[in-house]
């Protein structure tokens, strides 16, 4: 079996699981709070978390390459690039703003209704930190390893071009939510978050993006609720003049896009340096070399960590045999895209039937 069978299977698993359990919480008679809580533990830690990590190495067992690398979960070289990730963060929050506004009101144009609930109640802080850590939190971190991670894994070796490799995982992102309000907002804002994850070869800078934009708008809630003043003059403030008008919507989101894509070439130019400096610092023997399979690669030659052979392998080692491709020459694994169109096609399906249910109700 491939890598990109493997990680192909492991991500279809997620999709499909994931799909099942928004079915049966459907059933599920609780409150907003816990049902929320309950909810976001169940689809992030278990089924987005703890069951690609236990799928690959039940699949993987001796491929000598862990899930955190065969996910993308290490560290992107230089620290500059969490800097990025923060600045990128707020302003994607700025643009998700505008974007959800207009997709609503686009939805509600064509006879979607919407299901209204009370949401979350504040009742204390400790209300703001459970919702925190699985609104917020849990979401950035488990999201991004299997819709980022597990996923660019899957197209790795397909020799798929990086701007296709964006293109997909925004897409797979958007629909995988399986809500047609969430479409277009998680699509655009995957855009962004599946750019970093590829120049970075990384998806802990994606994680930052995402836990912003997720936190932002739960402090924002409970700021509401529990009449933070300094918090909900700032904020609304700016949200009152964001939506001032037609022209000073669409000028807060052309300048927060624009700043976006050259924080984003600014950050690929920097990982490229990042990369070609640490090349530069291997000055090793070859024999030397062959041992400790420079680290600084990594990230440049198909490689996804920091993963040193044991003593006595070769670099080539590094390049299973049964991955389907060598340095140079990536080919295309039927099998594994046959297995990500049918997770695309399951979850496109559930989120059209999304929004017919919502028309026809």
């Amino acid at each position: 079996m491939t890598k990109s069978l493997k990680m192909s299977t492991i991500y279809l698993t997620c999709l499909v699981s994931l799909t099942a359990a928004r079915l049966v919480f459907g059933f599920i008679n609780l409150s907003d709070n816990l049902s929320n809580w309950l909810f976001s533990l169940v689809m992030q830690c278990g089924l987005m978390g703890l069951m690609p990590f236990l799928m690959y190495r039940f699949i993987s067992p001796k491929d000598g390459v862990g899930f955190a690398a065969a996910a993308y979960l290490v560290p992107a070289p230089g620290a500059v690039a969490y800097l990025y990730a923060v600045i990128i963060g707020v302003l994607a929050f700025i643009l998700n703003v505008g974007v959800s506004s207009l997709s609503y009101t686009f939805w509600e144009a064509v006879g979607y209704v919407s299901v209204s609930s009370s949401g979350t109640i504040y009742s204390g802080p400790e209300v703001l930190i459970l919702e925190v850590l699985t609104g917020s939190m849990m979401p950035a971190v488990f999201e991004e390893i299997t819709h980022r991670g597990v996923l660019q894994g899957a197209l790795e070796e397909q020799g798929v071009p990086d701007g296709a490799k964006v293109m997909l995982m925004a897409l797979f992102f958007g629909f995988g939510h399986q809500n047609i309000l969430q479409l277009i907002p998680t699509f655009v804002v995957g855009l962004t978050i599946s750019y970093m994850a590829v120049k970075c070869r990384s998806v802990i800078p994606g994680m930052i993006v995402h836990f912003l934009n997720n936190f932002i708008i739960t402090f924002a809630d409970y700021a509401e609720q529990t009449g933070l003043t300094w918090f909900n003059a700032v904020y609304n403030t700016f949200v009152n003049f964001m939506f001032s008008s037609v022209f000073a919507l669409f000028g807060f989101m052309a300048v927060a896009a624009v700043l976006i894509i050259i924080l984003l070439r600014e950050l690929s130019k920097d990982q490229a340096r990042a990369r070609e400096g640490g090349k530069r610092k291997e000055s090793y023997p070859d024999d030397v070399r062959d041992v400790f399979a420079g680290y600084g690669e990594a990230h440049s030659d198909g490689l996804t960590s920091n993963y040193y052979p044991r003593f006595g392998e070769r670099r080539e080692t590094l390049y299973r045999e049964d991955s389907g491709a060598v340095p140079g020459g990536k080919k295309a694994d039927i099998a594994a895209v046959a297995v990500l169109a049918i997770g695309f096609i399951a979850i496109a399906a559930g989120t059209v039937f999304t929004l017919i249910w919502g028309i026809l109700r």
